[in-house]
């Protein structure tokens, strides 16, 4: 049987820590794999940590470890250091997911994702949290193809399903304090050759709380936002030297 890791950073998810436990509780028993879930509170303001602490411990779940930040780091930061805790946990796992915590799968599809001996970068199917979310695949596709000379649709999706293997690979390559782990995560499955399979991936958004790192009342101060993160990550990984 399998025994997968999800890596999950969180910052002011409070209506979807629960649900998606157990949407990932359903498809494992709908598809035959054991689970253990790494949450990483990034210093939320809403009470996120407080809800899916008293749920854990109220219904004496022990396949479900919540970190938490002494400071706000950002979903990427928060995802590299996921990956450096799940290090205790790579004797026992078959395979290492990442998503994020406003995610949806359907239980048939888990089961049609989790077939092959691969690992998997999802490309979504359609994209509900607009402009910002097209800016930010657009920069990624264009650093990926000046990095690799391929052009991949979609290669920031952040679901992705890690073999243990490469994934213990792709954490030894990795630079820390990353903003965009999964571009590089990308870069490295290229330019190391390692087997990946592509899967078309139909992600259901909690659409009402997306965006949380880009809110603001101002649409200036958001943009601003979201393009300065981008110049950021678009430096950061043009610096980088992987293989």
């Amino acid at each position: 049987m399998r025994n997968i890791i999800f890596l999950i950073p969180f910052f002011n998810e409070e209506s979807n820590l629960i649900e998606l436990y157990k949407m990932i509780e359903k498809s494992s028993i709908h598809n035959s794999f054991n689970f253990k879930i790494l949450f990483l509170n990034d210093c939320s303001t809403d009470s996120s940590h407080e809800i899916i602490t008293s749920y854990s411990k109220t219904n004496d779940i022990d396949n479900l470890i919540i970190y938490e930040n002494s400071q706000n780091l950002g979903h990427g930061k928060s995802l590299v250091k996921l990956y450096g805790l799940a290090k205790k946990y790579e004797i026992t796992a078959t395979d290492i997911v990442t998503m994020d915590s406003d995610m949806r799968i359907k239980q048939d599809h888990f089961n049609e994702i989790l077939v092959g001996n691969n690992s998997i970068i999802g490309k979504r199917k359609r994209f509900e949290d607009g402009v910002y979310r097209g800016i930010l695949t657009f920069i990624a596709e264009i650093l990926v193809f000046i990095k690799t000379g391929k052009l991949w649709r979609d290669t920031n999706c952040p679901f992705r399903v890690y073999k243990i293997k490469d994934f213990q690979l792709i954490t030894k390559l990795m630079p820390k304090n990353l903003l965009t782990p999964n571009i590089v995560s990308t870069i490295i499955f290229i330019n190391s050759k390692i087997p990946v399979t592509r899967k078309s991936i139909n992600l259901i958004y909690d659409t009402k709380n997306s965006g949380e790192t880009w809110k603001s009342q101002n649409l200036l101060i958001k943009y601003y936002k979201i393009f300065n993160f981008s110049f950021k990550s678009f430096v950061q990984v043009l610096k980088i030297k992987i293989i």
